[in-house]
């Protein structure tokens, strides 16, 4: 007996495991994307008592890794090892500066740390990405 579909299929479509898995890394992509966001802006607006433009600007200069996790999002490996990488480097930041600083100026680093996500952590997690990608690909 077979089932008709409204488009004319012969066979229903079935979702493969790949598909699910792929969707699966999109959502975690996309959840560590918001969580980051979300760090950042209570780090602008909250953590931080300066002027609310200088507080726009530290959001949008903390964000630009995320942007760049996001506009390579094809690239699922590379994207949800950046995505964690940068996520908990930035998270363990956070804390560092906000509950156990060094110095008066600790929270410098907040300034410093999306340059090296951006130049160091983004490429390396990228190239990590890729190769977890040709090992899971050979098997």
């Amino acid at each position: 007996m077979m089932i008709r579909h409204s488009m004319g299929q012969d066979k229903p479509q079935e979702t493969s495991n790949s598909d699910f898995y792929r969707s699966l890394v999109r959502t975690l992509i996309y959840v560590l994307v918001v969580f980051g966001f979300l760090l950042h802006a209570e780090t602008a607006f909250i953590e931080s008592p300066g002027a609310a433009s200088m507080s726009l600007v530290l959001l949008i200069w903390s964000f630009i890794p995320y942007a760049l996790i996001l506009l390579f999002r094809k690239f699922l490996y590379g994207s949800l090892c950046a995505a964690v990488t940068v996520f908990l480097f930035d998270f363990f930041l956070h804390l560092k500066v906000f509950s156990d600083p060094e110095t008066s100026a600790s929270a410098m680093k907040l300034m410093g740390m999306p340059l090296w996500n951006t130049i160091l952590i983004l490429p390396i997690s990228y190239i990590i990405g890729a190769v977890i990608k040709k090992a899971v690909v050979k098997k």
